[in-house]
């Protein structure tokens, strides 16, 4: 719970930093957690997945984090983590082939894929 927190919390560091007021971010944020938490809980991990890494995207994450690192490095070091696990999880659901999946890694880094 305590990371689910922190993610939100960089989200809102984000929001702001685009020029979003306090209880605006906090309410822009609102449907995207109450999506994702429906999806997770009826769907599982699999289903729930959306987003560039889950389509094989790869333009799009190289511009997430393009941008993140412009602003704030911390929050690109856990793009790129939480891009790790993303990965594997897009993988196990069967929908990126091995050459997305190479070029994905090579963006995010290559920790935990045999670990």
């Amino acid at each position: 719970s305590n990371y689910l927190v922190a993610l939100f919390d960089v989200a809102f560091g984000l929001l702001v930093h685009l020029g979003l007021e306090g209880k605006e971010a906090r309410e822009a944020l609102r449907p995207l957690a109450e999506a994702t938490l429906a999806n997770f809980l009826d769907l599982g991990p699999e289903g729930a997945l959306t987003g560039p890494i889950s389509r094989g995207d790869l333009g799009t994450v190289r511009a997430h984090l393009y941008r993140l690192e412009e602003h704030d490095e911390n929050a690109a070091a856990l793009y790129r983590a939480l891009g790790r696990v993303t990965l594997r999880l897009a993988e196990r659901a069967g929908r990126l082939d091995e050459t997305q999946i190479k070029a994905l890694e090579s963006v995010l880094g290559r920790e935990g894929r045999d670990g």
